[in-house]
């Protein structure tokens, strides 16, 4: 809400109605400057936490939410007449959160698909233990896939099953 008033402040000053004139100005402005230092803040403490695969949707979830709920607010968005005009809203937030949600599932999903396709539903444990044995067995090879760039390990062990004749 701040920075959109500071936002039309800064609009009204440009077109020759000087808003720094009054305090309200200074107050929004001190609101969007420590506003903006704790967001980033808390930011950068989720991505040191977690991967940016899950961070960025929730963040981008929640920035649309508040946007939206802001500018209801601010320019009464939800004081009409239509239930159409309130109903097409919402289904924007459920097309935006679902898109964002299916997006985030398929990227955290790929992986480990696979693998657990070959082995069955399995614990952590499982997995290694079955990974060891295969090796051991001579039933699939340990190769290094390169960097992984999900996390902050340089390299990610992924288990092939070997092909005959290979």
């Amino acid at each position: 809400m701040a920075i959109k008033a500071f936002g039309i402040a800064l609009k009204l000053t440009f077109a020759g109605n000087n808003q720094f004139t009054h305090p309200s100005t200074y107050a929004f402005g001190l609101i969007v400057a420590i506003c903006i230092v704790v967001q980033m803040n808390y930011f950068n403490k989720a991505l040191e936490q977690f991967s940016t695969n899950v961070v960025n949707p929730i963040y981008f979830v929640c920035f649309t939410t508040a946007t939206i709920i802001a500018s209801a607010i601010l320019f009464h968005g939800f004081n009409t007449d239509n239930p159409i005009n309130v109903a097409s809203l919402f289904c924007g937030f459920i097309i935006i959160f679902t898109g964002v949600y299916l997006l985030d599932s398929i990227a955290r999903g790929a992986p480990s698909e696979t693998f657990h396709h070959i082995h069955g539903d399995m614990s952590s444990e499982d997995d290694e233990e079955a990974l060891l044995e295969d090796h051991e067995a001579g039933t699939s090879s340990l190769n290094l896939s390169g960097l992984n760039h999900d996390s902050d390990e340089d390299i990610e062990l992924v288990m092939r099953p070997n092909r005959p004749g290979h």
